[in-house]
């Protein structure tokens, strides 16, 4: 029996799927390699669970990420294992600084199918800063109302039980015009890599 190595640590593994779910939507690969002052390489081998970087390296990808370097270090040594379910105290949470919160609802970033809950503070407007969205994606609202306006100039009211597709490469951004938050399931086919 060979020993691990880093190429196969879990922990490596579940590094680069973070990185990777913080990046996918915002920036390309080499877009953030020159962001974060590293190599595109060593990126996609940190994405791939492949690298081991540095100290230094995981800061720089902070910093350009806007996230808290602390979010690179689990707490838990079980935390680290494929696991069928989620509990909700142990979702993957994703802040942006907009007030959208993002819990990853599936167990793994590396299944063909993702499951993750948004939710849009009061007020919310991203209709100024449109997301790409990376893959083919579904939403269902199960809480408050989301207003889409399409590039074709169609506008969509989404109320609590409304259900949207959204086609790999399409521009998102939702507006909450309801007096308390907005909550959203999505599921989200990725291509393998």
């Amino acid at each position: 029996m060979s020993k691990l190595t880093s190429v196969q640590r879990p922990e490596t593994v579940w590094l680069g799927e973070l990185i990777r779910s913080r990046r996918r939507g915002r920036f390309s690969i080499e877009s953030l390699a020159q962001r974060s002052g590293i190599s595109a390489g060593l990126l996609s081998e940190i994405e791939r669970g492949k690298g081991n970087p540095s100290f230094s390296t995981l800061l720089k990808l902070a910093e350009a990420l806007e996230m808290d370097p602390v979010e690179f270090f689990r707490i838990s040594a079980t935390a680290w294992k494929d696991e069928r379910v989620v509990k909700k105290a142990e979702r993957q949470r994703m802040s942006f600084a907009d007030g959208r919160l993002v819990e990853i609802l599936s167990p793994r970033l590396d299944l063909p199918l993702i499951m993750w809950k948004a939710i849009y503070p009061i007020g919310f407007d991203g209709s100024g800063r449109p997301i790409t969205m990376p893959a083919e994606t579904c939403l269902v609202i199960t809480r408050g109302q989301l207003i889409i306006e399409q590039p074709d100039g169609d506008t969509l009211y989404l109320n609590q039980g409304d259900s949207f597709r959204l086609e790999a490469g399409s521009l998102f951004g939702p507006r909450n015009s309801a007096p308390d938050i907005t909550e959203a399931i999505g599921s989200s086919l990725v291509s393998p890599l």
